[in-house]
């Protein structure tokens, strides 16, 4: 009889990796499996709901689901009147933010928990070990921009840069020594160089990332104070460094990407009136547009939260509750709502989180999801530098949401909460255990 753990934990590894990797293999390598990417994401979602149902035992996840379901059914079928396969399609979106910290914590907290960390540790290097050759075939073929998206495939540059960085300063923080800053470079090199794929697709985050990764390198007490006055002058030389190289591989100008102007139009555009005109002219009119987007503009990511107490007045939409779950989805077998279909042209394109949430399920579902991760952070840490990656998570997750949608996706909740967790629930081998934990024990009973 095959053991429990072996069956579970290979489901989930091997789920999670046709997930990482799928969108390369079926754009570039054997391209005939693009057709089944609907049908191999739909069976990853079953597969998550499978072992989030079995393993969701903890009080809190069970309140999380519990609200969560309350607000999807008034929202989507008693307000808004959506049939059940549309709401229950819609319900898909949320099944990592759901599901993913049950499962983890089910395999983190067992008397098998210290293989389960070295297995995900090793596919998280491995995973950035990959991202080398994928990005450069893409950069070759598509030059620098949204295609080179790794090996989750096309568009997907914004969430493989998130995922490189979260990945690469978990691994580093396995092994680093505050005590000794330059030494602790030395050693980590390789994890440092993974970061470079980052800087062949136009993800300006990048920068953000970057910083907050070797800021949160040091230790946050008193001494980071002194070590910040000869470190910061070497991150500025290197970030600069990083800087320039990117600015050249991406071809563009320094002096219109670091300004004002620059950054006003990448998030609100010419202007929200103008920027709304030319994509209902899109719509309605027939006005074409570069089609590698599909023939649809773009809107900037906060001209769509301007607009969008207007779009919902106009439908006589709750910001409350909002418009319903799915809408988002649809194909030719589910359908898009109506609402979605009148409103195509807002809801495509880069959209950030707190927008997605307010479309779906309103002002009430965003307070749903803040809980939801917020207390996520609340457990005590039983790693030394639990402090350091509870921040860079948590200042990743803030800035997703006014940047990218990336939540929506199982694999980016996998990873992002593990290493979330990893402060919680620790190997006995990681050398940041607080000596009273590894003298008790170094891993926390499950809820």
């Amino acid at each position: 009889m095959v053991e429990k753990y072996l069956l579970y934990s290979r489901i989930f590894f091997v789920t999670l990796w046709v997930m990482l990797t799928f969108g390369f293999v079926s754009q570039e390598i054997i391209t005939p499996l693009k057709s089944l990417h609907v049908a191999v994401f739909l069976i990853a979602d079953a597969i998550f709901l499978l072992l989030g149902a079995i393993f969701i035992q903890n009080r809190r996840d069970i309140l999380v689901l519990i609200v969560f379901l309350f607000l999807g059914i008034i929202s989507s079928m008693i307000l808004n009147r959506e049939g059940f396969v549309i709401t229950f399609n819609g319900t898909r979106t949320y099944f990592g933010l759901i599901f993913a910290i049950p499962i983890l914590r089910y395999f983190m907290s067992g008397k098998n928990a210290d293989r389960f960390i070295a297995s995900f540790d090793k596919l998280l290097f491995y995973f950035l070990l990959l991202q080398i050759p994928c990005v450069a075939w893409q950069f070759i073929k598509y030059g620098a921009g949204d295609r080179v998206g790794g090996s989750l495939g096309d568009w997907s540059s914004g969430v493989i840069s998130a995922l490189i960085y979260a990945s690469s300063f978990y691994l580093v923080s396995r092994r680093w020594d505050y005590n000794d800053f330059i030494g602790s470079l030395r050693k980590n090199y390789v994890y440092f160089l993974l970061l470079l794929p980052t800087f062949f697709n136009e993800t300006k985050a990048s920068f953000l990332y970057l910083v907050a990764y070797f800021l949160l390198l040091l230790p946050l007490n008193i001494k980071m104070a002194k070590q910040l006055f000869w470190i910061l002058p070497l991150m500025m030389v290197v970030i600069s460094g990083l800087g320039v190289l990117y600015l050249k591989v991406t071809n563009q100008d320094a002096d219109r990407v670091l300004s004002y102007d620059f950054v006003e139009q990448y998030l609100f555009g010419e202007s929200t009136e103008h920027v709304v005109n030319v994509a209902l002219a899109v719509e309605d009119d027939g006005l074409q547009v570069d089609e590698t987007w599909g023939n649809i503009i773009d809107i900037p990511r906060f001209s769509k939260l301007i607009v969008l107490p207007s779009i919902f007045k106009e439908s006589h939409k709750s910001m409350l509750w909002g418009a319903g779950l799915g809408q988002f989805k649809g194909t030719n077998v589910v359908g898009f709502t109506p609402f979605s279909k009148r409103n195509y042209w807002l809801l495509r394109g880069s959209k950030p989180w707190i927008f997605y949430i307010i479309v779906e399920l309103g002002i009430l579902g965003l307070v749903w999801n803040l809980w939801l991760l917020i207390s996520m952070f609340s457990p005590r840490s039983v790693v030394s530098n639990g402090l350091n990656i509870k921040f860079f998570v948590g200042f990743q997750l803030l800035f997703l949401f006014f940047y990218s949608d990336a939540l929506i996706n199982l694999y980016y909740c996998s990873i992002m909460f593990y290493i979330l967790l990893s402060t919680q629930y620790a190997s006995k081998n990681n050398p940041h255990l607080k000596k009273d934990e590894y003298q008790s024990d170094a891993l926390l009973p499950a809820e």
